[in-house]
């Protein structure tokens, strides 16, 4: 009985069990590291060249159709990076080159070669030696042609691509919910001051899922309740610190009933969700670094902001 509280591990791409990799050793216990850093090494199924990390999510694709994949990006190189991937044997699913900004960041605009993988990739051990290989290929040829362009591989159906939807009145998430947020923005306060921008309370389902029965069967159905504590872009703490502070803060509130409940730490502000609810009329309220328009049908719930509240 109680609230369970669950957050996403550190992983390693590269290292056995038996081998820890210095860098998570690093994240989890030496820090401080970036946001970014620390949410980048959640996520295994999403990879970036050494010393770079993929653009975080929530991000902004800017992309042009047609224009952006055109110049270098083109069909002989495109055939050089799918056989670099046979060689660590990775199975190509598709390639796009993508226009992706960290929100809040449109200045930070580069195009990148987004590689996805075939649903069935779960073995992610040579996928960083991949994307370093690719990387050094298509550098070449964009400096060739006197430009840069960037490298990610991703499992389109695996990585850490999660939107929210609104958690219905009168449930027991809800009623959980109600019950820690003064708790959690008082731990929050202490715990990351300065830094934090507002906490959200929402359910989280991976963007891909309402697809999933075609492509990936795992991820249909699955909603995970989830506080969301936004951070500044940028920002440096021992994150890992943090995350389990306000873990045990959640966990020692007394609740009459059983409850899991996500924790996640994300660079940016809250953003409504993408998706509607057709069970009730929810509430709005909005960011005022949010600019832009926010739907009534498509809401988060449960949001608290240092803007709004001292």
């Amino acid at each position: 009985m109680g609230i369970r509280c669950k957050t996403r591990k550190l992983v390693s791409n590269t290292s056995s069990s038996k081998d820890p990799d210095p860098k998570l050793i690093h994240l989890s216990a030496a820090g401080p590291c970036s946001i970014e850093q620390y949410v980048a090494k959640k996520d295994r199924f999403r990879v970036a060249p050494t010393n770079k990390i993929p653009v975080s999510w929530p991000h902004d694709d800017k992309t042009r159709s047609f224009t952006d994949r055109q110049g270098v990006f083109d069909d002989a190189l495109e055939d050089s990076t799918r056989d670099a991937l046979k060689k660590f044997g990775i199975e190509c699913r598709r390639t796009d080159v993508k226009k992706l900004t960290q929100r809040g960041f449109p200045e930070a605009e580069e195009r990148t070669v987004v590689i996805q993988t075939r649903e069935t990739q779960t073995d992610t051990t040579r996928w960083q030696e991949a994307v370093d290989c690719i990387n050094e290929i298509i550098n070449d040829a964009a400096a060739q042609a006197g430009t840069t362009m960037g490298v990610e591989l991703e499992s389109p159906y695996q990585w850490y691509y999660d939107i929210s939807s609104a958690i219905s009145p009168g449930t027991s998430i809800h009623k959980a919910s109600l019950q820690i947020e003064h708790v959690v923005e008082a731990e929050v306060r202490k715990s990351c001051s300065g830094l934090w921008k507002s906490i959200a309370y929402h359910n989280r389902q991976h963007k891909l899922a309402d697809s999933a029965n075609i492509g990936f069967p795992s991820l249909t159905g699955v909603v995970k309740p989830t506080v969301i504590v936004f951070v500044t872009p940028g920002s440096m703490a021992h994150w890992g610190e943090v995350e389990a502070q306000i873990r045990r803060a959640i966990e020692a509130i007394r609740f009459e009933g059983d409850v899991e409940i996500a924790l996640e730490i994300l660079p940016g502000f809250n953003t409504p969700s993408t998706r509607s609810s057709t069970e009730y009329t929810p509430t709005t309220s909005r960011h005022p670094k949010c600019l832009i328009p926010v739907p009534i049908e498509v809401v988060w719930l449960l949001w608290l902001s240092s803007n709004t509240r001292g």
